[in-house]
């Protein structure tokens, strides 16, 4: 009997997205849609509805069926990568060409824990600028350059899960 591993894309499926064919491991997982991009995990419907999010895409699957249908690319929303945070706990994006780190510590169901902004710099190393106490501090004050997250988030690149970056 073969043994199936889960990075094994050993069957094609249609991409949830688009309907393209896409190579789908024993879970369900799939590799990048090379027709629209997507790369779906098996539990995506089930991180929408109870997450508004989807891994390792960040966007949830609903609205990414949207986006695509629209011919938009698939972009998260600021409250999208705020679940993402609260989810996973390392996030990244990048702004006016400058590569940034979001890492939440402590317990993420309960608070207190903190969250913490960092730009990451050309040597490899990062520089915090920002901390705050919960969830909503961050929401409501963390900045780059004096300008709100949420209020330039049209202007961020590549928002992800830190290991899916």
């Amino acid at each position: 009997m073969k043994e199936h591993k889960s990075y094994e894309f050993d069957s094609i499926t249609a991409c949830v997205i688009c309907g393209g064919p896409v190579g789908t491991d024993n879970y369900g997982n799939t590799d990048v849609c090379k027709h629209c991009g997507w790369k779906n995990s098996a539990d995506n419907e089930k991180w929408d509805k109870s997450l508004g999010i989807s891994y390792p895409m960040l966007v949830p699957l609903s609205r990414a069926k949207t986006q695509y249908e629209s011919g938009e690319p698939f972009k998260a929303t600021f409250d999208d990568f705020i679940n993402g945070l609260l989810f996973y706990s390392e996030m990244t994006f990048v702004y006016a060409g400058e590569k940034y780190a979001v890492i939440l510590f402590g317990d993420h169901a309960a608070e207190p824990y903190k969250i913490k902004l960092y730009r990451k710099l050309w040597d490899g190393t990062s520089r915090m600028l920002q901390i705050f106490d919960s969830k909503n501090e961050f929401v409501a004050g963390a900045a780059i350059d004096g300008k709100l997250l949420k209020n330039i988030w049209d202007e961020i690149d590549d928002p992800a899960f830190m290991q899916c970056e």
